[in-house]
């Protein structure tokens, strides 16, 4: 037992170290800009690339999470690292924008879903007791990691060009990932770990029983509204805080910062919440905090910089608790034996929230002097249902 504890430990730190490595995933916009200079590429055409990428992730997620069930949790994320890693590296050779549409989704978004999936979600069958917390700790390694992973990329950029800094990073992310992959173990059933003062779910459903359930549904309907609220603000928060509050470029970067501090902050401290006082009760938590947050940016106008930072910190951090603790919450209600698989298929909650987020920034009308009122509006009166779920599955408790 104690060789197990001491195991899980080691799984973990590994698996935080090549999650980090995944944090270049993040720093797209910085990539696209160096494409833009050196081939002149235009912007509009640069997004389809992360549009692609968008669509591919959870069917990877999917994929590579019924694949770490079938064939182990080592063997996919050695594959997946390498997959990753070359796919970078090959991003520095291409010069066609057509055949940059293929291999960015194809090899870097390919590799970093399955990766992440199968990180995530192998670390937290070793803690049963700490679920949210552990889930928390590794969804925030990839976030964490952009912070200074970005201006790593930018200062390479500068330094050489796009295309010699995706090399860069494709060797290290390469020789990182596999080292770190190397002491990565399968995690054993539940019965092998002590878990003192904590029941844990012994039913394990696979997708199909899974898809039988109301609270499947529930469940994806709330990650699609939490997700919803947070992209809707991350996709366009530079230019948000221009056009609302009307502050500087300087000013609005800030903004940008804030928000993902307090992303990044989201998966550890709603992990610790949902530890501690359950899911549930975190959920409809994070729901009235984005409702709250929604009002505020909804009344935000031009001189409110206090209130609109507000805002989008009370988005910002339930946007990253919806993303730390829903493994630990697809491994709680539907077992852990089918969770690669299965919190694959729950992704898909997050990321049809994360389509329609950034439509809803730019397609609702305009009021007043804030350009952005229309989205706010339309996030509240989601949050709002998201809301509705929420107490009803609280209601449902067994």
């Amino acid at each position: 037992m104690s060789s197990l504890k001491h195991k899980r430990w080691q799984v973990l730190a590994a698996s935080i170290s090549i999650n980090f490595c995944l944090g270049t995933y993040y720093a797209w916009s910085i990539f696209a800009a160096g494409y833009m200079d050196l081939f002149q590429w235009p912007a509009d055409k640069l997004t389809i690339v992360f549009i692609l990428s968008a669509l591919l992730g959870p069917v990877s997620m999917t994929i590579g999470g019924k694949m770490m069930d079938k064939y182990g949790v080592r063997v996919v994320i050695l594959l997946a690292s390498i997959l990753y890693s070359a796919g970078n590296f090959f991003c520095g050779v291409i010069e066609s924008l057509a055949v940059l549409y293929v291999v960015y989704p194809a090899t870097v978004t390919l590799g970093m879903s399955t990766v992440f999936n199968c990180t995530v979600n192998n670390s937290i069958k070793f803690f049963p007791e700490h679920r949210g917390l552990v889930s928390g700790v590794v969804t925030t390694s990839i976030g964490g990691a952009t912070i200074f992973i970005a201006p790593l990329v930018q200062m390479l950029i500068h330094i050489f060009h796009v295309q010699m800094t995706f090399r860069i990073i494709g060797i290290a992310s390469m020789v990182i990932m596999i080292a770190a992959s190397l002491f990565i173990r399968q995690a054993p059933e539940q019965e092998g770990l002590s878990v003192p003062h904590r029941k844990v779910r012994s039913v394990d459903k696979n997708w199909k029983e899974m898809l039988k359930t109301p609270l499947f549904y529930a469940l994806v309907l709330m990650f699609l509204a939490g997700a919803t609220a947070g992209m809707m603000i991350a996709s366009q928060l530079a230019i948000m805080a221009q056009g609302i509050v009307k502050v500087t470029a300087a000013a609005a970067a800030v903004a940008v910062s804030v928000f993902s501090f307090m992303n990044a902050a989201g998966r550890v401290t709603y992990g610790i919440l949902a530890d501690r006082i359950g899911w549930r009760n975190v959920l409809i938590i994070m729901f009235l905090a984005i409702l709250a947050g929604e009002a505020l940016l909804i009344t935000s106008g031009y001189g409110t910089w206090i209130r609109f930072l507000i805002g989008i910190s009370m988005v910002g951090i339930c946007y990253g608790g919806f993303i730390g603790i829903y493994p630990a919450i697809t491994a709680e209600n539907f077992g852990t034996k089918n969770q690669g698989t299965n919190y694959g298929i729950m992704f898909w909650g997050f990321a049809i929230g994360g389509l329609v987020g950034p439509q809803l920034t730019v397609s609702l009308g305009n009021v007043g002097s804030n350009p952005y009122i229309g989205g706010f509006i339309a996030a509240f009166v989601i949050a709002a249902i998201g809301l509705v779920i929420s107490l009803f599955v609280k209601r449902q408790k067994a």
